[in-house]
């Protein structure tokens, strides 16, 4: 129902770890980032590493998601992008997805939840919510990116 573009302001976040003792790195990481969607695809301007520089949170790469609409989100569309958390320090990667609702001003928290990794010496599932913002603005060299 609606079109998304702009920056997703996403607020640092405690991880809740199931039946796993957590990694050295315990946070969700704080980042803003500029998204838009083509169609029903929800795409990430910067494919890159994004740090916040902090030694207790991830590092994070966005992949390409979707968005879409359904009867039960009162007038809200939803989101949702595939990530990966990395760190600069360790070979491994762990694999997520992330999902909020959002209309042409205003998000919802961001929910997560990671269920796969690269590292059999750090095998953990976790979850959890950040409190997210939306600035919506146009996004620069957006035909290019789409």
């Amino acid at each position: 129902m609606h079109e998304f573009g702009g920056v997703l302001n996403i607020d640092a976040a405690s991880l809740s770890f199931i039946a796993q003792s957590p990694p050295a790195r315990g946070s969700f990481p704080a980042l803003s980032v500029q998204l838009m969607t083509v169609g029903d695809v929800l795409l990430p301007v910067d494919r890159n590493i994004i740090s916040d520089g902090s030694a207790v949170s991830w590092d994070i790469i966005l992949s390409p998601g979707k968005v879409w609409s359904e009867t039960t989100d009162l007038g809200f569309s939803r989101a949702s992008f595939p990530f990966t958390l990395v760190t600069n320090q360790w070979n491994e990667a762990h694999n997520g997805v992330a999902t909020f609702l959002y209309d042409d001003t205003r998000v919802s928290n961001l929910h997560f939840q990671v269920d796969q990794e690269t590292a059999s010496w750090s095998q953990v599932s976790f979850q959890g919510i950040a409190t997210a913002s939306y600035a919506p603005a146009a996004v620069a060299d957006g035909a290019r990116i789409a």
